[in-house]
This record gives structure tokens, sequence and C-alpha cells, in this order.
């Protein structure tokens, strides 16, 4: 641990009463400056350190710009109880187990030194940022799906791994069936990949093994809920990756469909990441994701980043195309607060979403996995969207409505980043009018059988 400080005047000691600390080095200064001083004998499971300054020459000191660093918070298990920064020049040394538990993250702009990966871990929802690669361990908790396992209803989480590993050294293998006919009753896990150049775009694990690669995404569900372990090197935070989009232009739904993965140990956010071709870049901004659910749902990034561990699905709209992380510079990055109108439709059972995105951003077809749900979506003149992007804040938007069934539903509607002078909601079959600025929901009857243009957005902005 250090101390640094500047001092003005008068001679000056620095100690400590914290039992177990010693000072290395010269501890009394008689010269105004700057001064470093270190300490030993500290540990993670410290949470404070009491230091004294002292005047030699019986005078007032007057000191400046105190910055105390490397005491890390923690309990005496080694894990870190708050958010914590090992700013540059300091180095942080794991020797034994240190936890990043969820919700908090450890900043290290520093050195990072851990030589096992078992040492370092990083609990589902905590964060590392760091310059360097580093040998560590992230979780990803998979919830159980054995409530309606035999119906593939629930349970299914998009994962990702930070590092390249085989499914069975992560722990996503948990029985021995290699068949595909396996009955449901004997399965305990299913794993897939996607790939829409091929016929059979989803990959089950079970016919053809495959490993885990840093930057992919891949669909998994576990009967009995699973604490999956990503162990190894792990890249930089801030380390620039670029990894090529697959485009079908045989496939009739979703040719660009590519299913991705968060190849770091931080959240993705807004300007992380780019698709490009050649000189020609689109900020990513929309993405589907699947998160202990029967169904994928479209999702921004401004109110959802991609946390570590987790997949996730972007559109190559043309061939060539190559999704990059942390892109140099500020091209390709979205430079502006995001605007955009938020469309939720649904019932108890399941809510789907839609966004209209206003100036940047990039789309997202429309994509299902589940019929047995509702679904909404834009409708544009080359095919419907979950995330679609207009130029204009103003304008008639086509929404459509896909009942699963029979019943009663709510369609929410909501604006970020626009001063909205006018929006309503048309209902095409009924007529009504409803004034979305008043109200933002708007409760409807409807079949499996209607029709789906069933609404249209009319509204202009200030913007």
């Amino acid at each position: 641990m250090k101390l640094k400080f500047k001092k003005y005047n008068n001679a000056l000691s620095v100690s400590t009463s914290t039992e177990g600390i010693s000072i290395s080095g010269t501890d009394s200064f008689s010269e105004a400056g700057e001064y470093t001083v270190t300490f030993t004998g500290v540990t993670t499971s410290m949470t404070s350190i009491t230091i004294k300054f002292t005047s030699t020459s019986g005078s007032n000191v007057r000191i400046d710009d105190i910055t105390l660093t490397g005491a890390i918070p923690g309990d005496n298990n080694h894990e870190l109880t708050e958010d914590f920064t090992i700013p540059t020049g300091t180095t942080f040394d794991i020797t034994s187990e240190f936890i990043i538990p969820d919700g908090i993250t450890l900043t290290v702009n520093g050195t990072l030194e851990n030589d096992d990966p078992a040492n370092l871990i990083i609990e589902d929802g905590g964060q590392l940022i760091h310059t360097s690669a580093v040998n560590a361990t992230l979780e990803r908790t998979v919830v159980s799906a054995a409530t309606n396992w035999t119906t593939n209803s629930e349970g299914w989480h998009f994962i990702a791994s930070p590092v390249d590993i085989t499914a069975a050294a992560a722990g996503l293998i948990t029985d021995e069936y290699t068949a595909l006919n396996v009955t449901n009753e004997n399965a305990t896990y299913d794993l897939f990949s996607l790939d829409m150049t091929e016929d059979l775009p989803w990959r089950n694990y079970r016919v053809s093994n495959f490993d885990l690669k840093n930057g992919q995404g891949y669909l998994y569900a576990n009967r009995t809920g699973k604490t999956v372990e990503f162990a190894g090197s792990i890249m930089a935070t801030n380390a620039n990756l670029s990894l090529n989009l697959n485009y079908a232009s045989t496939a009739n739904q979703q040719p660009g469909a590519n299913l991705m993965g968060n190849p770091f140990t931080r959240n993705l956010t807004t300007g992380d990441m780019q698709i490009t071709k050649g000189e020609t870049t689109t900020a990513v901004t929309s993405y589907y994701m699947v998160e202990n659910g029967d169904e994928i749902t479209s999702s921004l990034i401004a109110d959802a980043p991609i946390k570590p561990g987790r997949g996730f699905i972007v559109s190559a709209t043309e061939a060539g195309q190559s999704l990059v992380f942390n892109p140099g510079g500020a091209k390709g990055r979205a430079t502006v607060e995001p605007a955009y109108i938020s469309i939720e439709a649904g019932n108890e059972s399941f809510m789907d979403r839609a966004y209209v995105q206003i100036g940047e951003g990039n789309t997202l077809r429309k994509m299902t996995i589940n019929n047995n749900v509702s679904h909404v979506y834009v409708q544009q003149a080359e095919g419907n969207y979950a995330a679609a992007t207009i130029e204009a804040a103003e304008g008639v938007i086509p929404v459509a409505f896909d009942a699963a069934a029979d019943g009663t539903y709510t369609i929410t509607v909501n604006v970020k980043g626009l001063e909205t002078e006018y929006l309503h909601l048309i209902d095409n079959m009924t007529g009504a009018d409803v004034d979305l600025l008043v109200n933002p929901s708007y409760t409807f009857n409807a079949r499996n059988n209607d029709y789906e243009s069933r609404f249209k957005l009319v509204f202009s902005s200030s913007n």
C-alpha cells in the first residue's frame, strides 16, 4: 500500500497505528515537495488503516493532495465488498482466493498479477476491468429449467465464454448421452450454436460436438441449474477484437442473424461495438437476448448493457461484415444520447418488445424461436423488425401484433431522448385513437388469426 502526498511547510513524520503495518524507507520529511510512503503488511482483509501525520518542528504542517492506494476493501473471506480501483503504478498480486461478487467492480489501472485462474473468481454479475491479460475464472449462473423441462418452455439462456474452452471443461455437459434422440426424461442439458449459412442453423452439441470460442454465443439450458465456470487467461477489457459475421443469402427470415458473446469481464455498453465493412460502420445499439426464458426478446444497450458471460444476437445486413469490439477512436460509435420509441405488448404470460430508433443504430429483423407466445414488431418496406431505425423524429409507423391465443392483451409505448409533441396509437381494427402522452398503455382483445397489421403509431417531435 502506498501513500502519496504533497507537503508544503515544516518537518513531518508519517506513521500508522494499525497493528501489523510497518513503513519501509524514510518516514521523516524536512523539505516541501511530493512524497510517496510505502506500507507493508497490508492484506485484502483490512477495511481501514489509520495513518498519522506528526510535525517534528512543533509547528503546524500543511498537507494537500493525499492519495491512498493499494488498500483493497474486503472481508476475511477475501471478497471485495465495494467498487475499487487499483491506480497506475500499483501492483496487486493475488496469491490466494479473491472474489469479485455480483454488483461489484474491480478496476485495475495498475498491474494485476495472478498465476492460478482459480484464485481470482468473478461471480455472475461482477466486473473486472483491466488493461492486460490476466488468469481468472468467470462464473455464469444458469437457472433451473426443471419445471417445464419436457416442454422446452423455460430455462433457456444465451451464454458466452471470455476464453476459448471446451464445453466439458466449463461444466456445461451434465450427462453422457450423445444421441439426438435422448428422451427428455434422461437428458439434463441442451447446448446449441447458431450458423445461418448451414442447412440446419441450430447445431446440437450432442450430434456434433464443438468448443466454445471467445466472442461467440451459445444457447444453453440445464435441468437442475448450474454455475458454469470459464477459466483461463482473459484478455484485457480494452482490447480490440474483430469477428466475421455470417450472412446467408438463401435464408428466408434471418439471413444475417449471428449469435455472438461478450468477450470481456465487463459490461458492454453504448459505443463498445460496431458493425463494419470497409469504411462503412454502424454503431451496435440493439440486440436479441434470452435469459431464463422460452423466447428471445430485443433490447437496447442503452437500457440493458450486456453483462459478462452473456450471449446476444446481432444481424448482418450483407455479406463481408464484421463485428468489432472496442473500435478505435470515435468512428462508428454512438456519439449522442440515444433517442427511441419502445413498444411492449403481450400479457402476464409473456411481454414482447420492439424499438424504433431515431437517427443512428443497427437494425434487427424480427426473429422468434417460440410460436406459442405473442409477438410485436415494426413493419417496414424491407420486412418486419424488432429494432428499426428511421431518420426523422416524426411520421407514421406500422406496428404488427401476432396473438398466440385468443385473449386480452396490453400494448405500452414509451419515448426516450425525444421532446414528443404528438404521440398517438391507432387501432386499425376497432378505430380507437389513443393519446399516449396522456396514457402510455392500451388494453385490447385479439385472436390468433387476426390481421397482424393491427396498429400504427403517429408521432411528431420538436427534436
